[in-house]
């Protein structure tokens, strides 16, 4: 003898039917809200990031600015947060020609000098470094530098590899000074650069 079907669940009443509407509609208006945001969101950073931006003297800019912080690199440019001169007569050091400190991760392929600044979570963070070519003697520029940095407090000396030399002055992890000096091709090639991590103003 078999058992009579089970009875269809009786269908949803004129209350269920309008939650169920007002449920969908919600999570309609939320899609629609985040593909709205995500449009506005894209848009933004479009429009407020610019990579590779050639300039007619050949440096390069990278800005992104946001609500929370911002970010502006500088490359191909005079380093212009160095606090230190420049050995007289020294120029930047050509980016079609090899770095002297690749082998140090200090040079890279194609850039000479760059101006990074970031101010995020308070925090102002300014780097600035450049690769340097002269024809005068290491030892010269050497003895120039060791008298520069003075300037900023003790000057800690030590060897590299390749026949260089580090000069450095750290007054604190975040406020560094940094020369590096190396006999290069019958001149010099040295790489200075300065780190500034404060809170912001």
């Amino acid at each position: 003898m078999t058992s009579p079907p089970p009875p269809h669940p009786p269908a949803p009443g004129p209350r269920v039917r309008t939650v169920l509407l007002i449920v969908a509609a919600a999570v309609f208006v939320l899609a629609a809200a985040v593909a709205v945001a995500g449009v506005f969101a894209a848009g933004y950073v479009m429009h407020h990031v610019h990579i590779s931006d050639r300039q007619a003297d050949g440096s390069e800019r990278v800005s992104f600015e946001s609500p929370w912080g911002s970010l502006h690199v500088r490359s191909g440019e005079a380093a212009t947060h160095l606090d230190m001169r420049v050995y007289p007569g020294a120029t930047l050091a050509p980016a079609d020609q090899p770095s002297a400190f690749a082998h140090e991760d200090l040079g890279s392929a194609g850039v000479r000098s760059a101006n990074v600044a970031i101010d995020f979570g308070g925090r102002h963070l300014r780097v600035s470094a450049a690769e340097f070519a002269t024809t005068a003697p290491a030892d010269a520029v050497i003895a120039f530098y060791r008298k520069e940095l003075a300037r900023h407090g003790h000057v800690e000396e030590s060897s590299t590899s390749h026949d260089g030399v580090k000069l450095t002055v750290k007054i604190t992890d975040d406020n560094v000074w940094l020369a590096v000096i190396r006999p290069w091709q019958g001149g010099t090639r040295f790489f200075l650069a300065r780190v500034q991590n404060a809170a912001a103003d």
